[in-house]
């Protein structure tokens, strides 16, 4: 298993036809697979983002086409127990389906580049598609990733952990960890915070593992500590997803706890920054959150500021960056030692050292890895 490789550099990307196959829609809310998408059309490449079926629509076609982002397809959802046929018939299917999405998009794509575990699972057909790539952020249900796995030409993953799933495909696998994406840092005029510790948490709110006991426990006992939720109550990546309304009502009845909603993705930074500590708090009886791999780490790590979390078995070695609790236990009890130990835990140093780690793990240099891999994978099937 392969986890870097020579960088064969961006003139790779040039003139590549790639679709993306993502289970998160593109809007103003950016996750792993968009900024995969943003930084593979930086490099020349003709990027087509596929999101969640619409079922707004009754057939397959370009809804969304500008200068500033991929090629926006969008198709109808696909007739209902499907996954009751043979698995040939579904493999005829996916490959009629592709045909049909290479023909909207004016030909065939170099690379399928699937982030969703659930659509084109079966295909094997490489005519529209000559390449495809499985590539897993998250694995809730591990028995689901080998099928995929089996039929992909490259199996990407973000740990150590998601590839011992996969027994018969570890000569697919490549390791790459989350990206982090650095932008143009722009002027921006935050609101006037209240006085007090700020305490920030980045995410979709909607999120059903969200360990909001501890986060409403941490609010109730410490009256000095301001607690700002940024990120979306309800629904997003076109998903009809809530918070739970009685949570959400408990929320908004403390003081000390602001919902701001979401952010537009350059100003996230900003507001980062402006934090003294950063949390995430999964809870901890949600069995596939203790080897989860949030995008969010990242983000928090580029702003310098502590950040405290729950158990993340593939994070585990960043013991001086991230406050971590025990594995299966809440962040709660050691929310009281990060207060005391705060003005050490976020030093100069200490916020220059998570900065750089947030640095060297770029999009750039995620998407050399996965160039290099194909420009040998290419290289082998032309002969």
């Amino acid at each position: 298993m392969s986890t870097d490789a020579v960088d064969p550099g961006p003139v790779f990307w040039k003139g590549k036809r790639i679709l993306i196959v993502s289970p998160e829609a593109w809007g103003a809310v950016r996750l792993s697979k968009h900024h995969y998408a943003s930084k593979l059309k930086d490099h020349g490449a003709q990027v087509f983002f596929l999101g969640p079926d619409s079922t707004k629509e009754n057939e397959i076609r370009i809804l969304s086409e500008s200068e500033a982002q991929p090629v926006l397809l969008f198709r109808p959802p696909p007739l209902r127990g499907i996954r009751f046929l043979p698995q040939a018939v579904r493999a005829w299917l996916e490959a009629r389906q592709m045909r049909r999405l290479a023909s909207v998009a004016g030909g065939p794509f170099d690379l399928l580049w699937n982030f969703d575990l659930y659509r084109f699972r079966w295909i094997t057909d490489r005519t529209y598609a000559r390449t495809r790539i499985v590539h897993a952020m998250d694995l809730r249900n591990p028995a689901h990733f080998p099928g995929p796995a089996r039929r992909a030409d490259l199996v990407i993953v973000v740990s150590a952990t998601m590839a011992k799933v996969l027994v018969e495909q570890q000569h697919k696998v490549l390791r790459i960890s989350h990206g982090w994406l650095p932008r143009e840092r722009r002027a921006v005029t935050l609101p006037a915070f209240k006085e007090g510790i700020r305490v920030g948490y980045l995410g979709n709110l909607a999120m059903p593992v969200i360990d909001w006991s501890g986060i409403l426990k941490i609010a109730s006992d410490h009256s000095i500590v301001q607690i700002h939720l940024i990120g979306p109550l309800h629904g997003t990546f076109g998903e009809d997803t809530h918070m739970d309304p009685t949570v959400e009502a408990r929320l908004r009845a403390l003081p000390n706890v602001h919902l701001t909603g979401p952010v537009p993705f350059n100003e996230v930074p900003k507001w980062l920054e402006a934090m003294d500590i950063l949390l995430i708090a999964y809870d901890p009886e949600h069995a596939d959150r203790n080897v989860g791999h949030p995008h969010k780490l990242l983000e928090y790590l580029a702003s310098g500021k502590v950040v405290l979390s729950n158990y993340l078995e593939d994070q585990a070695d960043l013991e001086g960056l991230v406050v971590m609790a025990p594995q299966g236990r809440r962040i709660t009890p050691l929310f009281d030692q990060v207060l005391r130990e705060l003005e050490d835990l976020n030093t100069p140093g200490l916020q220059a050292k998570r900065k750089a780690y947030a640095m060297a793990n770029s999009y750039d240099r995620k998407v050399a890895q996965v160039a290099a891999r194909l420009s040998a994978l290419w290289r082998s099937s032309d002969h």
